[in-house]
C-alpha cells in the first residue's frame, strides 16, 4: 500500500471486512482468521431470537467458549433479526487469532460480515 494523506487511515490503521458462514440448522459459524487484526463490530444475517456468543481458538481446529475473569461466558445477548453490532465484548476477543460465532437457537443459511482493523 503507498503512502496515505487521509489521516484517519494512516494513523488508525487498515479496516476490512471479512465473511463468516453459518449453515442451515447451524449453531456455529465456521468461524475467522483475525490475525493482526481486531474486531470493531459485525453484522449479523436475520436470526430467531437467541443469544449471540465467542468460542475462540489459537489454531482454528480446537475452539473454547470466551468467558470473562468471574467464569461468566461473554455473549452479546439476546438479538433478532440483521442488525449491526459494536460493543465492548469485541475487546475480549483482542489476544485470539481464531473466532467464531455460537447463537442460542439455530439459525438458517447465512453470512456475518466481520469489520476489523489492522
Amino acid at each position: 500500500m503507498g503512502v496515505t494523506n487521509n489521516t484517519r487511515v494512516s494513523t488508525r490503521g487498515i479496516y476490512k471486512t471479512v465473511t463468516d458462514r453459518l449453515a442451515d440448522a447451524g449453531v456455529v459459524s465456521t468461524g475467522i482468521d483475525k490475525c493482526g487484526f481486531g474486531a470493531l463490530g459485525l453484522i449479523l444475517p436475520t436470526i430467531t431470537s437467541g443469544s449471540v456468543g465467542f468460542d475462540v481458538s489459537t489454531d482454528g481446529d480446537t475452539w473454547v467458549a470466551l468467558h470473562d475473569p468471574a467464569g461468566t461466558r461473554i455473549n452479546l445477548g439476546t438479538t433478532t433479526g440483521s442488525c449491526a453490532i459494536a460493543s465492548s465484548p469485541f475487546a475480549n476477543l483482542e489476544p485470539w487469532p481464531y473466532v467464531r460465532l455460537t447463537f442460542g437457537a439455530a439459525a438458517s443459511d447465512a453470512t456475518v460480515y466481520w469489520v476489523l482493523l489492522g
